[in-house]
């Protein structure tokens, strides 16, 4: 998997434009709720000059109910991008969002350079541990993983590493087979399983930016800041990471840690401490903590990840939470401040031609009021000669909210969708969709279309 980046090419001059529309009428079934449409259509054209990328995102929306009309476009991103080959990253000038990996994203316009993994080869992509052994003899090296073997190589006598092994996406100890020249073996067993934080022992992942806050609305001011954010893989399975966010009203340094369980599954947890000075208000800090966890079955074909954030104190903000009221209208926006969240997510195959099925949940509640959301979440998918389907429930609930006199609201929500492919009948791949959206509290929505290269 691996190219020399001597032999890498930046491709050709290329003038870019994909493109997508899709429309809906929606029938209420309910007699005091008017009927309506709507159509959107987004535009992703794009320029390739040598080693640059120009790229830009725009839409255009209309909606129609009860007689009336409106429409707007908009413009989502525009960017330029590049790759920088001798430090393995990628610079980015324009509109994007800083790196999530540490920090919750913010969006600015200024320019950002990060690491970039796809400029590794694909055997160092990902985490993976690193093997560790001594062979007495010219020897043969099998790894082998929930009974599949996913590795070998052969190794000289001495010690040796084992630092090019392809991410399996899971976990399941790593069982380790040297085969010694003179028929004898040794047998080892090397912990793994991983979460999107881990790196692999050596691997310095980074990220920094600098430009201004980019809003969704053109009244709040566009305020200076910058980020930064490292993440290191140590040896024993553990991960070191951190960062820090900067500008005149808001900073933060963030620091946590990594660790690779084996069949404990894997764990990282992290703290935040952040000053924040919203507008017309005293300087405010506090903390966040974050823990994450992801555990698999692999015999029972089940994959459980458990991330729960609390924040500790009431005077923690994000960066995104404090820029938006720097506002040069008189409008203040009311925002509710996590105190406790907790998720769970766990997707189960069902086996050959069987399907997958997923659940989630979702609780969170908040320090400025008293309300509480819930959110359960099943979905199923599969696909029979070609023909995709899914269908997927959702139900929420939010309290009442004793400061306001809100009563409790809650809805069940249905979706379905299915995709059909039409190549027996058109020379290039097409796709005929179907989908339905079902909500208790709203109306039922149909659409059909066509998709296709």
């Amino acid at each position: 998997g691996w190219v020399d980046p001597k032999q890498w090419d930046e491709g050709v001059p290329a003038i870019l434009l994909n493109y997508s529309f899709s429309g809906a009428n929606n029938w209420s079934r309910q007699n005091d709720a008017p009927d309506s449409d709507n159509q959107y259509v987004n535009l992703r054209p794009g320029i390739n000059v040598g080693p640059w990328r120009l790229r830009n995102y725009t839409t255009w929306s209309r909606s129609s109910s009860g007689g009336e009309s409106s429409n707007s476009w908009d413009t989502v991103y525009t960017y330029a991008q590049r790759n920088i080959k001798s430090i393995q990253g990628v610079m980015t000038l324009g509109d994007s969002s800083t790196d999530a990996d540490v920090f919750e994203g913010v969006p600015f316009r200024g320019a950002m350079l990060a690491s970039d993994d796809d400029m590794l080869p694909e055997s160092l992509r990902g985490y993976a541990p690193v093997v560790r052994g001594i062979a007495r003899t010219n020897a043969q090296v099998i790894i082998r993983q929930n009974g599949y073997e996913i590795y070998q190589t052969y190794v000289a006598p001495g010690a040796f590493e084992i630092t090019d092994m392809y991410p399996t996406g899971g976990s399941g100890d790593l069982a380790v087979t040297i085969k010694e020249a003179d028929g004898s073996e040794q047998n080892l067993i090397v912990p793994y399983a991983s979460l999107p934080v881990l790196q692999r022992e050596g691997r310095l992942k980074y990220s920094v930016t600098s430009g201004v806050y980019r809003a969704y609305d053109n009244s709040i001011d566009e305020t200076p800041l910058t980020q930064a954010t490292a993440i290191y893989g140590l040896p024993w399975g553990l991960t070191l990471y951190g960062g820090g966010q900067f500008s005149s009203k808001y900073q933060s340094v963030a620091l946590g840690m990594g660790k690779n369980l084996g069949e404990l599954g894997a764990v990282s947890t992290d703290i935040i401490q952040a000053w924040s000075t919203r507008q017309d208000k005293d300087k405010e800090s506090g903390q966040s903590v974050r823990l994450r966890y992801s555990k698999d079955l692999p015999g029972l074909g089940t994959n459980v990840s458990l991330a729960g954030y609390r924040y500790a104190t009431s005077g923690y903000w994000d960066m995104q939470e404090v820029l938006d009221t720097y506002r040069d209208d008189n409008y203040t926006p009311s925002i509710e401040r996590r105190r406790n969240r907790g998720e769970v997510t766990i997707s189960q195959s069902l086996g050959e031609e069987m399907g997958s099925l997923s659940l989630s949940y979702i609780r969170e509640d908040y320090w400025n009021t008293s309300r509480t959301m819930e959110s359960v979440g099943v979905g199923y998918n599969n696909s029979w000669r070609g023909i995709s389907y899914s269908m997927n429930y959702s139900y929420n609930r939010n309290t009442t909210d004793q400061n306001t006199g809100k009563r409790n609201d809650e809805d069940h929500l249905f979706a379905l969708s299915i995709s059909v492919p039409l190549g027996e009948w058109l020379p290039k791949p097409v796709y005929a969709n179907y989908s339905l959206n079902s909500s208790k509290n709203g109306s039922t929505s149909n659409n059909l279309g066509l998709s296709g290269t």
